[in-house]
């Protein structure tokens, strides 16, 4: 048994690397604020955020919309994004999306600006919340 303690032991720290650097989870107890930029002209972000969002329930929204999507199986073959969101955390950490998503759609789809191979499909009833965000 002791023989394959160090053997199971390193399994477990590699799986749960993977799991970390392979994961688009947001972890909402570290998230301080969040900017939305809308993307403008197919070119880049707009230069200030169009929506600020710094209300916990406002942010929960957002961060339980992207931990409850669902990965994209098929290849992606997306125009430019609707908008950019920046989830700033605590010690000056940030994560980068790209959100499509417009006021007459259904879904929406985002990705992380880290792996723009991986797309996530928004549940319909997270669009409608966070419809709600962007088109107040």
């Amino acid at each position: 048994m002791k023989k394959f303690f160090p053997l199971i032991l390193s399994i477990a720290f590699g799986i749960s690397g993977f799991l970390y650097f392979n994961n688009s989870n947001v972890y909402n107890f570290k998230v301080e604020k969040v900017h939305i930029y809308t993307y403008e002209n197919y070119k880049s972000k707009s230069p200030s955020p169009t929506i600020l969002l710094n209300k916990k329930e406002l942010i929960n929204i957002l961060v339980n919309t992207i931990n409850s999507s669902n990965k994209i199986q098929d290849t992606l073959n997306l125009t430019s994004p609707n908008y950019v969101v920046d989830i700033l955390y605590s010690k000056k950490k940030k994560d980068t999306f790209y959100l499509w998503i417009s006021d007459n759609s259904n879904s929406g789809i985002y990705v992380n600006a880290k792996d723009t191979s991986k797309g996530y499909a928004i549940l319909k009833d997270d669009t409608s919340k966070l419809k709600t965000l962007l088109y107040r």
